[in-house]
């Protein structure tokens, strides 16, 4: 991967002259494809080597967009050895994304076999995590989710992927004994994803959810930082992000609270109409006792806006819990599947 060396048959310039006839939205499919069809002969042998340089991978990229099955296949036998580091490079991920997206599920089940067992090298990369978060979130099956999310549960329990689950509440329904040592692995890498600022994708949402949902009051506590209190507001909106933030609220400290507060000014009424955002609301009106807090940061920004927030149902929802909190007219369904809440004494009780 160093570039490109003298023996090419053709100059790197040639393949750019033929990308750019080849690019062009005025020529035709048959056009296009002869183009690629060239290019593929040109590159066989060398396409690792075009991909360390942003131009040049564009040139792939342009016939994963464009060309057959064929010549996708094609482009994943030459980059197979090289994907995992690929996915780390700040312009191979960008391939190695256009490769999922164009490719057919059976090209896709190679990639994954080239992933297996580096998911978590890759998740605590700043370039690689969005690779494996878009396979993840968007093309993986559910048992490869599963082995997925295995590989952060330890070496011992990735030996039996093929009989756990991808959330860990089934995984101790088997292993009770594992989970000291799950939530070990688990704390260690949501630490890490913490601390880079890698927050903001499902897969490490998940991880840290799982943690959290297990761990004891202690050690969420411990896990509750300056830096994850600065990310949460840039996650509230997804149904992942929304648990570990309310989760954050009720077991994290007053002065936690008090910080989680300050971070979500100007973003209430996003937080309002929002169908994960609002229960993060709610967690706040119910667990945090600084009103003064609450009303300098929430009910300012919920009174400015309040045409809007009324016009959602989550909005409503929010506005209505505000006059009859816990109101079983408005919140029976949330009940009925677990999702809300009651808060007592700095303990949050799951309604089942």
């Amino acid at each position: 991967s160093s570039g490109i060396n003298a023996e090419w048959p053709l100059r790197p310039g040639k393949i750019k002259k033929v990308w750019e006839k080849a690019r062009k939205n005025t020529i035709s499919k048959a056009e296009k494809l002869e183009y690629i069809i060239e290019l593929k002969g040109m590159m066989k042998g060398k396409v690792e080597s075009l991909m360390f340089k942003h131009d040049l991978a564009r040139v792939v990229q342009m016939i994963l967009k464009h060309g057959t099955s064929e010549h996708n296949d094609f482009i994943i036998e030459e980059l197979k050895p090289h994907i995992v580091e690929l996915s780390k490079s700040k312009y191979g991920k960008f391939t190695v994304n256009c490769m999922l997206k164009n490719s057919t599920k059976a090209q896709r089940n190679t990639m994954f076999r080239c992933f297996t067992g580096n998911f978590k090298k890759l998740a605590v990369h700043a370039d690689a995590v969005s690779v494996v978060d878009t396979f993840y979130n968007e093309y993986a099956t559910s048992n490869q989710r599963t082995e997925i999310i295995t590989e952060f549960y330890g070496k011992d329990l990735y030996l039996y992927r093929d009989l756990l689950s991808e959330h860990l509440s089934k995984v101790l329904e088997s292993h009770p004994q594992k989970k000291d040592s799950i939530l070990a692995e688990l704390h260690k890498f949501s630490t890490v994803f913490i601390d880079k600022g890698l927050t903001g994708y499902i897969i490490t949402q998940h991880l840290i959810l799982q943690y959290v949902l297990h761990a004891s009051a202690e050690q969420i506590h411990e896990l509750i930082s300056d830096k994850l209190i600065e990310q949460l507001v840039n996650f509230v909106h997804t149904k992942e992000g929304s648990k570990i933030t309310m989760r954050s609220i009720w077991f994290g400290s007053a002065k936690h609270r008090k910080n989680i507060l300050k971070t979500f000014k100007g973003h209430v009424k996003d937080m309002c109409t929002n169908e994960n955002g609002y229960l993060v609301l709610l967690a706040v009106f119910d667990a945090v006792d600084d009103t003064v807090m609450v009303r300098k940061v929430i009910l300012s920004e919920i009174l400015e806006n309040l045409d809007t927030i009324v016009m959602s149902s989550s909005g409503r929802s929010v506005i209505n819990y505000l006059l009859q909190p816990r109101g079983k007219q408005w919140y029976q369904r949330r009940v009925a599947v677990g999702t809300f809440f009651f808060f007592h004494s700095f303990k949050c009780y799951l309604i089942k």
